[in-house]
This record gives structure tokens, C-alpha cells and sequence, in this order.
């Protein structure tokens, strides 16, 4: 997903096409972009914003380059969090060699200050304008690794806000890969044992913080999920608790579509509705070794694309990520994950229709992205907007 209030997993393919993020980038100085870091996660090690990696393979003519920025509510994250070395040896096996290059920007106070000061010194959003110079290197220096330059260019960074972007479609008209992870709010609720621990989760306003929901909202979205075990996340357990609360699994239900979910659907229906190619993917796929009370959680997906699966990985787990990154390595090379010719199970574009494929071992179908639809409407109508 992308955006500030949530993990955001940015995997931008800089092939047959101009963009960051799905953004038009800049080459001229851009305006202060105002973005409040989540302080509802933890914080981890702070990264270099000069460090650039870049996984290179020879190859004359080359011109694909991937570039990968870390998530983490500009928060936590480092480059090596994807390293790349997988995808890289998996696009030579299959005759579709691409440059990968990965970025660390700074995070926390070092890299989203906030005050007056601040602001009025416009050393705002520091981390933002490490991951543009890091994309400035590419554009400036790719050429000596293969790769071509030409292949990303714009105007100002992020002009006004996400939201309005995406409503007046301002956006360079690409194809798009977007999708979730079965149990992406586990990791957020943690601690929200009971209905009261949910409202305070919900409804705490203080600065820096993306959730701050006043009761009379945050109380019509939770009573669209009924609390009911057996229907909340991890799914698919029963009345399984885990040890936690019985308002767990329930809250972990609600943060993970108030997240995640809804603001997806927000951003790959916008762009859908204007005729881009969106495809669209529903990760289920089990990890060894990973907690069982967090299930499918976010980010589970990404050893997947990358190739860095532990060395205790199931095969099922083997054949998913080979696949995965075949669909991704596709993606790169032709912008469809799955063109005319290959032997990969099929995968619908999102359109009208909301297709989505489902990505587990033993179950590759298509399925529609209209899972608790009430509620994420609710999210997307009274809240997001």
C-alpha cells in the first residue's frame, strides 16, 4: 500500500514509462510537502539518506531498471529490508535481465521533523527529498550500468496531497500492480484486547499520529464488522484467540481495512475508472515460522517478490515467490505480469469488474476485491473522502 498513514511497500518499475510512485517525478526544486510520520509503530534504526544500492549485472543492451523504497511510516526501514539479489537472478534465468536499485532516506525526527521552526526554515520532509535525490542519481548515472535515463522524468514532487491527485488523476498513465496481504492489521492491535482499547486506538488526536477518529465516526465503522471470532483476522481460525483478547481478532479486522484496505480500493478504483491497467492481488501464502496470531501480516509478501525467502522456507512457499517474481519481472519487461505466451496462472486486470488473483500455493483463482465492501465503504465515503 502506499501513503503516510500506512506501511507502505513501494515497489516502482522505471521501465517504458515515467513515474515515481505512480507520480509524475521532478527535476526543479519542488514546494514543501507536508506529511505527518505514524506515530502509531515503532521506531527502528535510522538509514542513511546518501546510501544508494544498486544490484548490477552486465548486459549491453539493458535498459529495465527497478527501483525499490522502503516502508515504515517514515518511521523504520532500510534498503536491506529488500535486497534484490533474487529478482536479479531470476530475470537472467529467464532471459529478462533488469538493473535493481534500492534507496535509504531519513527517518523519524532526522528525517520528518516537525515544529514551527521547522517549517518556517522549510527543513520539512527531509526524508522525501533524500528518496527524489536518490531517484536524481538514477536519472543522472544509470547509463553507466546499462540502463536508460530517458525512461523517468517530470515536474514537482507530490504538488498538493495523495488524495487530491488521485480524484483529478494528475498521475502519469501507467499500468499498476496493487494488492494486500490477508491479515495486514494484526501487527497494529497488538495491545487492543477490548472494545475500549479499539476507541482509544481509534480516537487518539495527538500530533504525529495518522488514526484520530472521533467517536461519532469511528463508532458507525466498527459496528459494520460484527464481533464475532470466527469472522475476524487472522482469518479463516475459528475461534481461535491466540492468547489475546476476544475484541482481538475483531480490531485487528477494522485496522487492517481502515489502513489498508480502503485506502487501496480508493487509489486502484480511481485509476481503474480512467482506463489504466490495474492488476490487483490477494497474498495467502503461510511462512514458516512466522507467529500463527499474525497470520498473512504486512508485508509477509515481500521475501516473496524479492527472493529472499528464509533458508527453512517450505517448497510451496519456493514456488509462490518463483512465481511471484516471475510476475513481477514480467511487469517490468512488457507491463503485464502475465503476457500472451506464459504458463503462469492467469491474472485478470482489476477494471470494472474489481478482479483480483489470489496468491497461495494450492490456489492461484481469480476472486472479486469486494471482501467487506459495507465497511470499507463506509471508510472510503465518511472518511478518506
Amino acid at each position: 500500500m502506499f501513503g503516510a498513514c500506512a506501511l507502505k511497500s513501494v515497489f516502482s518499475v522505471l521501465a517504458h514509462a515515467q513515474f515515481v510512485w505512480g507520480y509524475a517525478l521532478p527535476f526543479k526544486r519542488a514546494g514543501e510537502v507536508r506529511v505527518q510520520a505514524n506515530g502509531t509503530t515503532y521506531v527502528g534504526n535510522q538509514a542513511d539518506a546518501q546510501d544508494v544500492f544498486l544490484g548490477m549485472i552486465h548486459h549491453s543492451s539493458l535498459a529495465i531498471h527497478l527501483t525499490a523504497s522502503y516502508g515504515g511510516s517514515f518511521i523504520l526501514g532500510e534498503s536491506q529490508s529488500y535486497p534484490g539479489y533474487g529478482i536479479v537472478e531470476k530475470s537472467i534465468e529467464l532471459g529478462q535481465p533488469v538493473l535493481y536499485v534500492s534507496m535509504n532516506y531519513r527517518l523519524g525526527f532526522f528525517g520528518f521533523p516537525v515544529g514551527e521552526q521547522t517549517m518556517n526554515k522549510g527543513a520539512a520532509n527531509l526524508g522525501l527529498y533524500d528518496q527524489r535525490m536518490a531517484i536524481e542519481w538514477v536519472q543522472n548515472n544509470i547509463q553507466h550500468f546499462g540502463g536508460d535515463p530517458t525512461k523517468i522524468s517530470g515536474d514537482d514532487f507530490l504538488p498538493s496531497s495523495t488524495s487530491s491527485i488521485i480524484e483529478s488523476g494528475k498521475y502519469a498513465n501507467i499500468p499498476i500492480i496493487s494488492g494486500s496481504n490477508l491479515e495486514e492489521g494484526t501487527w497494529f492491535v497488538a495491545a487492543t484486547s477490548t472494545f475500549l482499547d479499539l476507541v482509544e486506538f481509534l480516537n487518539t488526536s495527538l500530533p504525529g499520529l495518522a488514526i484520530g477518529l472521533p467517536p461519532s465516526i469511528s463508532s458507525p465503522m466498527c459496528a459494520l464488522y460484527p464481533k464475532v471470532l470466527a469472522e475476524g483476522s487472522p482469518y479463516n481460525t475459528g475461534n481461535e484467540t491466540f492468547g489475546r483478547g476476544d475484541s482481538y481478532k475483531w480490531a485487528a479486522s477494522i485496522v487492517g481495512d481502515y489502513l489498508f484496505t480502503a485506502p487501496r480500493r480508493q487509489f486502484i478504483r480511481a485509476v481503474a475508472s480512467r482506463g489504466q491497467k490495474v492488476w490487483s492481488y490477494m497474498f495467502s501464502q503461510p511462512t514458516a515460522g512466522a507467529p500463527p496470531g499474525y497470520g498473512i501480516s504486512h508485508t509477509s509478501e515481500i521475501a516473496y517478490v524479492f527472493g529472499g525467502l528464509s533458508s527453512n522456507a517450505t517448497q510451496e512457499s519456493k514456488d509462490v515467490s518463483d512465481k511471484m517474481m516471475q510476475y513481477w519481472i514480467n511487469f517490468a519487461t512488457t507491463l503485464n505480469p502475465r503476457p500472451d505466451g506464459s504458463n503462469l496462472p492467469a491474472w485478470p486486470t482489476y477494471g470494472t469488474l474489481k478482479n483480483m488473483v489470489q496468491l497461495r500455493a494450492d490456489n492461484y483463482s481469480a476472486l472479486l476485491d469486494t471482501f467487506r465492501e459495507p465497511a470499507t465503504d463506509y471508510i472510503l465515503n465518511t472518511i478518506l473522502g
